[in-house]
């Protein structure tokens, strides 16, 4: 068994990927998680947003970005639950 420097270097380096992939995984699990709770609670957080947005000019387009909101963090949190099996 070879004890040193360089083993324990290798061992952080490992364990370091090793925590970086696991967290990875877990924010993307947050993040489809989070879209599911969006979609199934749509209408508890979507209509104190239409109030914010129908102020102003910018608010009213928006407001058509609103309802994809959901879909698109599950499809992020999806792309880095895959990307963190690849790497």
């Amino acid at each position: 068994m070879r004890v040193g420097v360089e083993t324990l270097a290798e061992n952080y380096q490992y364990d370091y990927r090793v925590i970086l992939k696991n967290l990875k995984r877990l924010v993307a699990a947050i993040m489809i998680l989070t879209g599911l709770l969006m979609v199934v609670f749509g209408n508890a957080w979507g209509a104190p947003i239409f109030e914010l947005l129908a102020g102003s000019e910018t608010g009213l387009w928006l407001e058509h970005l609103v309802p994809f909101m959901p879909m698109v963090i599950i499809g992020l949190g999806a792309t880095l639950f895959v990307s963190g099996k690849q790497g």
